[in-house]
């Protein structure tokens, strides 16, 4: 898990130093994202929380952002079982 703390603080300096930029805000929701899943299993209420942020950073890009709408069709289709 350390590991994703150090992406998470990698992610969060670059999207303190350009808050409106897109690929910044796309690295911050994976790590995010990524943290949450690896601690779901101990940690359920961090766990989504982390997911919650994660969603709203998504949903903060553009909607010409096509990166950042694969994002928001990956993270709706994961959430429905198969």
């Amino acid at each position: 898990v350390s590991h994703y703390d150090k992406a998470r603080a990698i992610a969060e300096r670059l999207l303190r130093a350009d808050a409106g930029n897109e690929v910044a805000k796309l690295d911050m929701a994976r790590a995010v994202s990524r943290h949450a899943m690896a601690i779901a299993a101990t940690r359920p209420a961090e766990s989504l929380a982390l997911l919650e942020r994660s969603q709203a950073l998504i949903l903060a890009t553009s909607p010409d952002n096509h990166t950042g709408l694969e994002e928001r069709i990956s993270y709706l289709t994961g959430a429905v079982p198969a």
